[in-house]
């Protein structure tokens, strides 16, 4: 059963939970929701795969704002907006 992170690849039709499709390695994009921030696959033109997630609030308000940021995964995405959120309650 494909889970919430499974893209469909438009080109063969197979379900991954990769940026590119095992199958076909026709590149998978995708923009997901994690309690109401926006998480999207940006594959960047660098060797390293340590930024290709970005994630973002929806009241980001500018470079003094925590809620963004890049990660290696979805669940790195998921682990840091975790840690976010609960800095940003402490906080208040």
């Amino acid at each position: 059963m494909p889970s919430v992170f499974d893209k469909f690849c438009r080109s063969c039709g197979a379900i991954q939970p990769l940026i590119y499709c095992a199958k076909c390695q026709f590149k998978l994009e995708g923009i997901t929701e994690y309690k109401g921030w926006t998480i999207s696959v940006d594959v960047k033109p660098i060797p390293s795969r340590s930024n290709d997630f970005d994630f973002v609030h929806p009241d980001y308000d500018g470079p003094d704002d925590p809620r963004c940021g890049s990660a290696a995964s979805f669940r790195d995405c998921m682990i840091r907006i975790d840690e976010i959120m609960s800095e940003i309650e402490e906080d208040a």
